[in-house]
């Protein structure tokens, strides 16, 4: 997996990083982890919980203020991982960094890319992003 997500230039905070590698996000962002969790339910009614796998990471991020390049790094890199779709092998698979943390095996959750223009000439747009296995 040799994909990273794009540097950005531009927008209401920057991306640092070089050519993706260790890149950190200063955007708004809605961050979830899931976990898979059994549950055995005794004949008393009292209940034990674990979990299955470690928990896989998933999040929204909400760009606002991109200029025209950024957006189109963007919309190429969504272009590069076909929206959605997720092959056996998981070479279509990118990772990123939040917050010093690599998250790898991630992919797009939608296969639309929809941008807004504000009066400015400035671009915004929100990526949905979830992890399909453990690092």
């Amino acid at each position: 997996m040799a994909n990273t997500f794009p540097t950005l230039s531009s927008g209401s905070m920057t991306v640092h990083g070089t050519l993706g590698a260790g890149a950190m996000a200063m955007y708004p962002a809605t961050v979830v982890n899931s976990y898979v969790t059994r549950v055995i339910q005794f004949l008393d009614s009292s209940e034990q919980r674990f979990t299955v796998r470690t928990a896989l990471f998933g999040c929204v991020l909400e760009f606002r203020g991109l200029n025209g390049y950024d957006l189109s790094l963007l919309r190429n890199f969504f272009v590069q991982m076909k929206g959605s779709f997720v092959d056996d092998a998981l070479l279509n698979t990118f990772s990123m960094t939040l917050a010093g943390v690599t998250y790898s095996y991630l992919h797009l959750d939608s296969d639309s890319f929809e941008s807004e223009c504000d009066s400015a000439e400035r671009y915004g747009c929100k990526l949905k992003i979830s992890q399909v296995r453990p690092n």
